[in-house]
């Protein structure tokens, strides 16, 4: 057999494991390292409020204090790192901020649950031999990004309700449907 084949002839000892908490001193670690058994005193940074040992938090509040003095980093921009000393660093578009309109994605996700039960109903309503006329209409949607038309109330998108509103307003059959 060779030297570097692996047996218990060639293990190497581990050192014993402790169960216990080493800041405890219950067991033979403890013993070893009196320093760790006293009870640690925490105090909080007054600027981050997190909590360092009393021989560490003077240090700790110095670095601190300097962190939180320190100006804002601006957001690195790779794109005109990158550009510069470059022939496209003239035809460079700079960023704009894209404003985006508020989402109302919890009237839309209650709006499509309705439709759905609606459409459940309906169907059971058919399997059973019902006739589709004695069904209530379906729940009406309403989108309030659409702009009602004030001529026929319909609605539209902004760039639809543009185009429709002048036309709708020409219109003659408007005229009887408000007259009436």
């Amino acid at each position: 057999m060779d030297n570097n084949s692996v047996g218990p002839q060639n293990e190497i000892p581990l050192a014993p494991r402790t169960t216990t908490n080493p800041l405890t001193g219950d067991d033979q670690f403890g013993s070893r390292f009196p320093e760790m058994t006293e009870s640690i005193k925490l105090e909080k940074c007054i600027h981050c409020g997190r909590s360092f040992a009393s021989n560490r938090i003077e240090i700790h509040t110095k670095v601190c204090a300097k962190r939180v003095q320190a100006p804002k980093r601006s957001v690195w921009d790779s794109s005109k790192q990158r550009l510069s000393g470059t022939d496209a660093e003239p035809f460079a578009r700079k960023a704009k901020p894209v404003e985006r309109p508020k989402s109302n994605w919890k009237k839309n996700h209650e709006d499509l649950i309705e439709a759905i039960r609606a459409a459940r109903r309906a169907h059971a309503h058919i399997a059973r031999g019902g006739a589709p006329a004695d069904l209530p209409p379906p729940p009406p949607t309403t989108n309030p990004d659409y702009i009602q038309c004030p001529h026929c109330g319909r609605r539209f998108n902004e760039i639809a309700a543009a185009k429709h509103i002048p036309l709708c307003a020409k219109s003659t059959h408007n005229t009887i449907r408000l007259s009436e």
